[in-house]
């Protein structure tokens, strides 16, 4: 079941019909500037709450806004997640960093970025890009910058 598993990881998302678009670019054209340049909203927060509905089968979460990078101010932003994608990388108590594109839907291909702690302060995010045992850290320097200079 594992070596199927793995097997499927392997085949691109088109060749099941699954195809991101982002500013007229799809799939693997699409790079991570286009997903931050097409953003209508990037919101840097915790997520504080979340439910599933059966009838629409999609997730709820709840997002405590502590920071709008990008977008219209905002102190709570609810957002969904439809259900055949397993939101296993949301994980309600912790900080992330969420892009969306004119709606409140988030999806496997958009940009997110989770933090892995509980942090709330911009300052916060600048000392983490800076930290080197943090995976993500280029990607987070890489939209620091893109916030510091594109806006």
């Amino acid at each position: 079941m594992k070596v199927l598993v793995f097997l499927l990881l392997l085949i691109p998302l088109h060749t099941f019909g699954l195809t991101c678009e982002v500013g007229g670019k799809v799939n693997d054209e699409i790079t991570e500037n286009d997903l931050l340049v097409n953003a209508t909203d990037i919101l840097f927060g915790v997520i504080e709450s979340g439910s599933f509905n059966n009838t629409e089968p999609r997730y709820t979460f709840r997002l405590r806004v502590y920071d709008v990078l990008k977008g219209n101010e905002a102190e709570h932003f609810d957002f969904s997640y439809l259900s055949y994608w397993t939101p296993d990388d949301i994980i309600i108590g912790e900080s992330y960093i969420l892009a969306f594109y004119g709606d409140n839907r988030l999806t496997f291909c958009g940009y997110r970025l989770r933090l892995f702690q509980h942090l709330n302060k911009l300052s916060q995010l600048h000392e983490l890009s800076e930290n080197k045992d943090f995976e993500d850290h280029e990607k987070l320097s890489r939209l620091l910058e893109y916030i510091k200079y594109a806006l």
